[in-house]
């Protein structure tokens, strides 16, 4: 079942960053369809993106920016259905972004 997303990235608001999300939102373009993206300036140093409400990914965390492939594959995985998970990341990692009520 194909069914809308919303993603939402907190960048911070400096030009490589600005420059990533805008690569980012090209290759989703590319490959996904009905996908609603909104990019908002915020934290210093920050690459967060969530899908439906679900925090996906974080660079805060991670130390690094996401892969677009892995960005991609998710919001695919989301389009079929299914919950959000987090992005890009081996199970450690997974466990400091997993929330409460996960």
């Amino acid at each position: 079942m194909a069914t809308n997303v919303k993603m939402y990235v907190e960048y911070w608001n400096k030009d490589e960053y600005r420059i990533r999300l805008e690569k980012l939102i090209s290759a989703i373009e590319k490959e996904v369809s009905g996908v609603d993206v909104i990019g908002e300036a915020g934290r210093s140093k920050t690459f967060e993106i969530v899908i439906n409400g679900k925090l996906v990914y974080s660079k805060l965390k991670y130390g690094c920016f996401p892969k677009a492939i892995d960005v991609i594959r998710g919001l695919k995985e989301v389009k079929e259905g299914r919950e959000p998970k987090i992005i890009g990341a081996n199970k450690r990692q997974q466990q400091g972004l997993q929330q409460p009520n996960s």
